[in-house]
């Protein structure tokens, strides 16, 4: 397997969680609450009501965890468009910098997501690195 297919394996594992990020996060926006809910039930009402001190006019805390997840997804989307980009010989400079914005949310997901995702995401740090530099 040459280095291309690792770059846009990665690129596309990234778009794809991207794209079900999306998913979730508007099915939970649209639809009942089924993946993004808090496990206490009784919190998900009070998070709807509930406003952030900084925003305290603004959005309710809900709104915020929905919208915090496809500005998420729209940062994946954005690394995977720039990952492809990097392939143009002009845009090597950038590519450490991508494995390294990579590995960062490789390193937030294992903090903060389920096994899975911070997997992919460890996954596709490591495909854009054996490809480019393997």
């Amino acid at each position: 397997m040459n280095g291309t297919a690792l770059i846009h394996g990665s690129a596309a594992l990234l778009a794809g969680l991207g794209a079900l990020q999306v998913v979730i996060a508007l099915h939970d926006a649209i639809r009942e609450p089924r993946f993004l809910k808090p496990v206490d039930k009784p919190l998900l009402g009070r998070l709807k009501k509930t406003r952030p001190s900084v925003a305290a006019a603004g959005r309710s805390y809900w709104e915020g965890v929905i919208g915090l997840n496809l500005s998420s997804a729209l940062g994946l989307f954005t690394l995977a468009f720039l990952v492809e980009l990097a392939q143009s010989p002009l845009m090597g400079w950038i590519r450490l910098p991508l494995i390294a914005l990579a590995a960062l949310y490789a390193l937030i997901a294992w903090r903060a997501l389920p096994r899975v995702p911070a997997q992919a995401l460890a996954l596709a740090t490591v495909l854009l690195a054996g490809g480019w530099y393997w």
